[in-house]
C-alpha cells in the first residue's frame, strides 16, 4: 500500500514538473512578436499590455484571448492565436490580454477563469465567449457560425 502510494506521488510530481517544463517550452518556442494592428501590420497577435485595440475600431471581427504567460492552457493558445492572426489577416484581429498586467481589462470583461476567449463582431459587440483551451479547428468552426467568410 505504501509502495503504491509512493509510486503514485512520484508519477504525479513528474507529471507536474514535465507539464511546467513543456508548457514553458511551448510558449518560448512559439512566441510571436506582438504589436498593434494597423493596416500595414495585420497578421500579428496584438499584445494588449503594450497597445490595447478596442473591439470594432478596425471594423473587423476580433478575438480577444485573456490569459497569463504563466498558465499552461494559456501558453497552448499562443501558436493557435499566431496561426489565426496570420491566416485570417485582414478579416480577424487577434488580441492577447495578460490579466496580470491588464487587470482593468479582466475586470471590464468580467473574467473568472483563464484562458477566456471573447469574440466580437465588426462593430465591437460581443457575440460569443469561451473558457479554457480552444483549438484552432473549434475556433474556425465558431467563426464560420458567426459569419466570418
Amino acid at each position: 500500500m505504501l509502495k503504491k502510494l509512493s509510486q503514485t506521488l512520484f508519477v504525479t510530481l513528474i507529471s507536474i514538473l514535465l507539464g511546467i517544463y513543456l508548457g514553458g517550452f511551448i510558449f518560448n518556442q512559439n512566441s510571436v512578436k506582438v504589436i498593434a494592428a494597423t493596416k500595414s501590420q495585420t497578421g500579428k497577435v496584438i499584445e494588449a499590455s503594450q497597445n490595447y485595440l478596442e473591439p470594432g475600431k478596425n471594423k473587423r471581427m476580433m478575438m480577444i484571448d485573456l490569459g497569463s504567460t504563466t498558465c499552461i492552457p494559456c501558453k497552448m493558445m499562443v501558436p493557435v492565436m499566431a496561426e489565426l492572426a496570420k491566416e485570417l489577416q485582414g478579416k480577424l484581429d487577434v488580441q492577447f490580454v495578460d490579466v496580470n498586467k491588464k487587470g482593468d481589462l479582466a475586470e471590464k470583461y468580467k473574467i473568472y477563469a483563464i484562458p477566456t476567449q471573447i469574440f466580437f463582431d465588426k462593430n465591437g459587440k460581443e457575440v460569443f465567449r469561451h473558457m479554457g483551451f480552444f483549438s484552432k479547428t473549434e475556433i474556425m468552426t465558431k467563426l464560420k457560425e458567426l459569419g466570418l467568410k
